[in-house]
């Protein structure tokens, strides 16, 4: 109806877009009531969307919202979890399988994200190189997604070093070695730093432990 367009343009123009986050509205936050829930909240208006204006950029806008909020935490609760899943699988976009695959280039090595899938449902693959096969141009990753929906995805470098070797790391988190002493005493385990001088004896319990802050 009129009316209900009218009102659904008036939330849209409250609402705020991010090329990161979607669309959301900031006063859309947790409370104490029951019914405050952001989640359940932006799931239902995606549905009200749905079925009035059918725009279907704001409306995949929203879910990349609710997507968002998924990548670093839960969605607090069983009834908001059903209502997010619901509003993503309801029309629009088919975001489990893109309708191309994501390619992923490490150094000169290409992967299919859904040829190599582990979980084909959400393209989920792990790829383990031993220390021979690493090179230093595996330090250049890049990725293509020639779809028009987002994708997410994390990567991570881990490898292993001698204790002796390890050194300190300055950047956007400083990391400074530091070895303690275990000391078992009536009232509990205690760590005490072990520095030039510290007496050691057979038999102690030595501890690595590091010294850490945000720059």
């Amino acid at each position: 109806s009129k009316m209900a367009n009218t009102i659904l343009t008036s939330i849209k123009e409250n609402s705020t877009s991010s090329e990161e986050l979607g669309v959301y509205w900031m006063n859309n936050t947790s409370g104490w009531s029951a019914w405050q829930s952001p989640i359940e909240t932006q799931s239902i208006l995606i549905d009200v969307f749905s079925q009035i204006t059918k725009d279907q950029v704001f409306i995949d806008g929203m879910k990349q919202w609710l997507l968002s909020q998924k990548r670093v935490k839960s969605w607090k609760s069983t009834k908001a979890t059903t209502e997010a899943i619901f509003a993503l699988l309801s029309g629009g976009q088919e975001l489990l399988v893109p309708s191309q695959p994501v390619e992923l280039m490490v150094g000169t090595e290409t992967f299919n994200t859904n040829g190599n899938s582990d979980q084909p449902e959400t393209a989920y693959f792990k790829k383990v190189w031993n220390a021979s096969e690493v090179k230093s141009e595996m330090a250049k990753v890049t990725i293509d997604n020639p779809n028009d929906n987002i994708a997410w995805g994390g990567l991570h470098w881990q490898y292993f070093e001698d204790l002796d070797q390890v050194t300190s790391a300055v950047g956007p988190l400083s990391i400074k070695k530091q070895l303690y002493k275990v000391v078992r005493s009536a009232s509990g385990e205690k760590l005490e730093s072990v520095r030039e001088g510290t007496d050691l004896a057979l038999g102690d319990l030595i501890r690595l432990g590091a010294d850490k802050r945000t720059v």
